[in-house]
Order: C-alpha cells, then structure tokens, then sequence
C-alpha cells in the first residue's frame, strides 16, 4: 500500500455501498482514500487504470471471469439482435475500457456479434461509454454510483449518434445493477 504493494480489496475496506454497483474510478479513489490516506484530486486516475489493466492481463480469461456470467439468455438475445440491421448495441459499464474488452471476449458476449464497432474516439474494441471516460471523484456522495454511469451512459449515446447520425432515432438502456436504473 503506497509502497507498490497491492491494498485491500474494496470489500475488505469498503461498505457495500461504496463499492457495489459503483464504476471502476470511485471504487479506485475510494480505496486511496481509505487504505493510502490519498485524496481523490491528488489521484492520477490514468495511472490507476493502465496498473488495474495490466494486473488483469496476468490471468488467463477463465480465471478472470471466474464466477462472473452473463445473466439467463443474455447471449441468446444478442445474438438476436446481432441479426437485425435496425438496432445498434453498445456496451455501458463503469469498468476500465481494455478490462471491459476483456470481460466481454472471456464471457462469450463478444462473439455474438452484437456489439457495434467503436465510435472514431475510441481506441479499438466496441461502442460504448466506460468508467474510464468519466469519473466525478465525488468519493463522499453514493448517489454518484449511479450519476457517473449516467454520464457514462450519455458519452455512449453521443458516440453512437456522431457514428450512425439521423439513423438512430431511441435509445434503450438495459441493465444489470441496481445503479443502472436511472
């Protein structure tokens, strides 16, 4: 902790609520916090993010998913709509991009082929909106949990709109945590 060794994990230092639910940036400033005694403005979340991704890329995708599932039909429904021309599917999560990436190839969902490719401002990948494009660093208000993944949410949508224009006339959001419902 603060000497390059790794800190508690966020259920072992954090109330449920800090952490359940929340996106990959609170959840990171929340621990400097409360492990490191850092506070958020002084936090270089990029850093934060490029150390979290490369943690992660030391498992092999089974162990990095292990006990994460799409939820019942998931797959199939996507697979669905991978099949349709009128509707476009994007990814809105409060993970890191590259781990989201990595969560959606491990778990079988990006070989539905229902994820739209990325808009001209991501990096590779699929269309989406991701805890690593917006984070508030409001580490004390817990509704934050779900307004960040708002702005995630509309980061997602303006991708998509500057991508396929006119052609896109509603947005439909389904989600899979309690700070989703918005």
């Amino acid at each position: 902790a603060g000497d390059g060794q790794p800190v508690a994990l966020p259920k072992e230092a954090l109330p449920r609520e800090l952490y359940h639910g929340s996106t990959d940036g609170l959840i990171a400033l929340r621990l400097a916090k409360a492990e490191l005694g850092v506070e958020p403005s002084s936090v270089e979340l990029g850093e934060v993010f490029e150390a979290m991704v490369r943690y992660c890329e030391a498992f092999e995708d089974e162990d990095f998913v292990a006990g994460i599932e799409p939820l019942p039909r998931v797959l199939e429904r996507l697979e669905t709509l991978a099949g349709r021309r009128d509707v476009v599917c994007g990814l809105v999560t409060g993970n890191v991009e590259r781990i989201a990436r990595r969560k959606m190839r491990a778990t079988g969902i990006l070989a539905t082929g229902a994820l739209a490719p990325p808009a001209d401002d991501q990096t590779g990948g699929f269309l989406g909106g991701f805890g690593s494009d917006f984070c508030s660093r409001d580490i004390d208000d817990v509704s934050r949990n779900y307004l960040d993944r708002a702005e995630q949410l509309g980061i997602a949508w303006r991708r998509a709109r500057a991508t396929y224009g006119d052609a896109l006339s509603r947005l439909v959001h389904v989600g899979d945590a309690p700070a989703d419902v918005l």
